[in-house]
């Protein structure tokens, strides 16, 4: 026993000094990078970030392993939850209508191209011990350039597999696409509005509440595209639409509506990226999960209340 004992310490001690050496290097290389990195396309082009966490190949609204859900506040009702298109509600007379708020996105189940699995489905080994103490001062390094990141890195090693919030105003401030997609969306439900007051004869305000369908797409900063790579979004709000008058022959309108968030913080074992050229694989972080040193979970997040008009 005690020379099988001094064995493990012997290989624990050899692990150790090569863990080391690896984050010496990177952390190394956190001491200067680029304080501004460039936005992505989306998706990234191939001098960006690969996608690193179950996030390729969303090209349409709602996969079925991570399907967007509306809540239903009596509003409106769909068979397919994952296939839930926009929604415009009757118009109620005056300038306020409640909120009807969104139908929570739900995580649909790891499959075989997405998730680790069942949490702490194997015993740790020295290796996963090393492996989880590296992803911490990892995290802790590029805190200052990637906050985000940081962070949900490491609300993901602290293994309690709690739902984690995300800063939604932050992300609409970053991502100039974000805003503008949910923007526009809220735009064209603002304009079927209109064209449903036309077709009521309104003669006064007439407030009309809205969501529209969860819908991906992929961070456009390296902060939120580490973060969360690809995500889910919807809103919901209301459309105060106002008849010609007087001082104005046109049909005008103004709205209030929130940005809501959604995404799965997982690990897909053949997916890898490069960070400050150090090779980060999936399998070795999705490895933790297994071995219940981490926990995957739920990233959830809604704005303060955005206005527009027109």
């Amino acid at each position: 026993q005690a020379a099988e004992l001094e064995q493990m310490v012997s290989a624990a001690l050899t692990l150790a000094d090569q863990v080391d050496a690896a984050y010496a290097s990177a952390l190394t290389a956190l001491a200067v990078p680029d304080p501004q990195p460039g936005p992505s396309p989306t998706p990234p082009d191939p001098n960006q970030p690969a996608p690193t966490r179950s996030q390729q190949g969303r090209d349409t609204a709602v996969r079925n392993s991570r399907g967007g859900r509306m809540r239903n506040g009596g509003q409106h009702d769909d068979e397919d939850a994952n296939n839930q298109g926009d929604w415009l509600g009757n118009g109620v007379p005056g300038e306020h209508a409640d909120t009807p708020g969104v139908r929570p996105w739900h995580y649909q189940g790891d499959s075989d191209n997405e998730g680790s699995g069942p949490h702490a489905q194997r015993s740790p080994t020295l290796e996963d011990y090393a492996n989880h103490e590296a992803a911490t001062l990892a995290a802790d390094g590029f805190s200052p350039w990637w906050p985000d990141a940081a962070e949900n890195l490491h609300h993901y090693l602290g293994n309690t597999g709690d739902p984690q919030s995300m800063n939604v105003d932050k992300m609409l401030a970053d991502q100039p696409d974000l805003s503008n997609k949910t923007s526009n969306k809220v735009t064209t439900m603002a304009e079927k509005a209109v064209d449903k007051a036309q077709e009521s004869g309104a003669t006064g305000p007439v407030t009309y509440p809205f969501t529209t369908a969860w819908d991906s797409t992929y961070a456009t900063t390296q902060n939120w595209f580490y973060a969360t790579g690809g995500y889910n979004y919807a809103t919901d709000g209301t459309v105060t639409v106002y008849p010609p008058s007087d001082d104005n022959p046109e049909w005008t309108y103004k709205y209030d509506y929130r940005v809501h968030t959604a995404d799965r913080y997982n690990w897909d074992g053949d997916k890898s990226t490069m960070i400050f050229n150090q090779k980060i694989t999936d399998k070795q972080l999705q490895e933790l999960h297994q071995a219940g040193l981490a926990q995957e979970y739920d990233l959830v997040g809604e704005s303060s209340v955005q206005h527009g008009s027109g």
